[in-house]
This record gives C-alpha cells, sequence and structure tokens, in this order.
C-alpha cells in the first residue's frame, strides 16, 4: 500500500488534489501538511511515505534551502517538486540535492497523478521545462483522456491560476495591473462557465477538468 504526503501552504488546492488523489487510486494513504515544519513533524509521527509532493516556495523555507532539509532529513524517499515557478537553476540545484521530480501547476490533475504514479514505478520524472512545452504536453493529455475543458478567455485562465494558487482577488488586482472590481467580474464569469458557486468548487473543478 502506497503512502503519498502532500505539502503545500494553498490550503483549497492541497486538499482537493489529495482527495482526486484518493478517490483515483484505491488503497492509497495521502497525508497533508501546509510547511516545511509541519511536513517534518507529520513524517515523524507517521510511517514514512513512498513519495514526497512539496510545494516549493513556502513558509519555514526558501525554494532549495527548504526542500534540502526534506531530502537530507528522508534521503531514501523521492522528493517530488510541485510548483508554478521554477527557474532552470533553481531546478538543477534542486536536482543536485536529490530531488526526483519536477511537476509543473500548470498541469491538470490528472496529469499530476500521472506522473507521482510514474515516479512510484521508476524514481524520478523531469518535464520539459519550456512553459509553452508544458502547456502542450496538458492539452494533450486533455485530449487523450477526456472532453475538451471549458472555453475561458486568457485573461480568466490567468485568473483561474491564481485562483488555484490561492490569491485573494485584490492579490489578483496588484499581480495584474486591473481593478479588484474588474477581477470581481471576472470570476463570476469563471463561475458561470465552470458552473460552480465558490472558490473551492472552482480549484476542484479546474483540477478534475485539467483547465489550468
Amino acid at each position: 500500500m502506497k503512502r503519498l504526503l502532500i505539502v503545500d501552504d494553498h490550503a483549497v488546492l492541497r486538499e482537493t488534489l489529495a482527495e482526486f488523489f484518493r478517490e483515483s487510486v484505491p488503497g492509497l494513504i495521502v497525508l497533508e501538511s501546509g510547511n516545511y515544519s509541519e511536513a517534518l513533524s507529520v513524517l515523524e509521527s507517521n510511517d514514512v511515505p513512498d513519495l514526497i509532493l512539496i510545494d516549493f516556495r513556502m513558509p519555514g523555507g526558501t525554494g532549495v534551502d527548504g526542500i534540502k532539509r526534506v531530502v537530507e532529513r528522508y534521503p531514501g524517499v523521492p522528493v517530488v517538486l510541485f510548483s508554478g515557478a521554477v527557474t532552470e537553476a533553481e531546478l538543477e540545484a534542486a536536482r543536485s540535492i536529490g530531488v526526483a521530480g519536477y511537476v509543473p501547476k500548470s498541469f491538470g490533475a490528472r496529469s499530476v497523478l500521472d506522473i507521482v504514479l510514474k515516479v512510484f514505478r521508476n524514481g524520478s520524472y523531469f518535464p520539459p521545462l519550456s512553459g509553452a512545452i508544458a502547456r502542450t504536453l496538458s492539452l494533450h493529455e486533455q485530449a487523450r483522456s477526456g472532453p475538451p475543458p471549458p472555453v475561458l478567455t486568457a485573461r480568466q485562465m490567468q485568473i483561474l491560476r491564481q485562483i488555484v494558487d490561492g490569491r485573494t482577488n485584490k492579490e489578483i488586482a496588484r499581480d495584474l495591473g486591473i481593478s479588484e472590481a474588474t477581477v470581481k467580474e471576472h470570476v463570476s464569469r469563471i463561475f458561470d462557465v465552470l458552473g460552480v458557486r465558490n472558490r473551492a468548487d472552482a480549484v476542484a473543478s479546474a483540477l478534475r477538468k485539467s483547465v489550468v
């Protein structure tokens, strides 16, 4: 029976992904934590997992330094980065300390699960770094495994990705250089297209349908 630990400070994303994994892989034990310190506590109080899926930047540790703490404490456990923004230099640094893989957050939930299963079988997985290539791979996965995703504008996709990353309307407005009122209008439209009523359901729908 495989055991997986998901470490991500965005609770909605983490919990949604964990539930998807549990439903998709009968018998898979999924543990969760929201930061590096909590992850180490979970690891110390439970049986060591077979794989750790961990966000790159979280409270209690930054980038390679935070990952290194986990890799050094549990050298026999594959650690896979799960992040939306990792530079080639950062990824190479992570590989040099023993990281076993990298999953872009732009991948849909099904693609993330497929990569996790590949690491379970083969020990490692690193996709192409190019954002365009990663997007192409994600779209290919969608075409192969189910119906096309709902149609959203480029701006709405930007906002949906930030919602999945746990950002508030105010933070999204600041990042994109638009008003908070405009963000609210886009969020309302996103909910209509996805057929949901709140942000948690939007994240779940986006991951389930591999929209982001």
